[in-house]
């Protein structure tokens, strides 16, 4: 299971600033900074499910453009079949 830290981190590294986290998310910019950085050890649980959620979208988005770029289709075009 990923840490509220584990999951800013990868957050940025995907290229998303504090600021950025912040606004998408709803919780201060300076918040963020401090659990990313490991300052704040704890946060309410409303807090950690927005940061799973966006994580969530970022993951979701960078999987469909993965799969696109293998069947050169736009996300928006693939179909699957079972």
């Amino acid at each position: 299971m990923k840490t509220v830290r584990d999951m800013l981190i990868t957050l940025r590294s995907a290229g998303h600033s504090d600021y950025a986290i912040a606004r998408l998310t709803a919780i201060s910019q300076p918040t963020i900074n401090k659990l990313r950085q490991g300052v704040l050890l704890d946060t309410s649980y409303a807090n950690g499910k927005r940061i799973e959620a966006l994580l969530s979208r970022v993951v979701g988005e960078g999987k469909a453009q993965r799969m696109a770029a293998m069947t050169d289709l736009d996300p928006a075009q693939q179909h699957f079949r079972f």
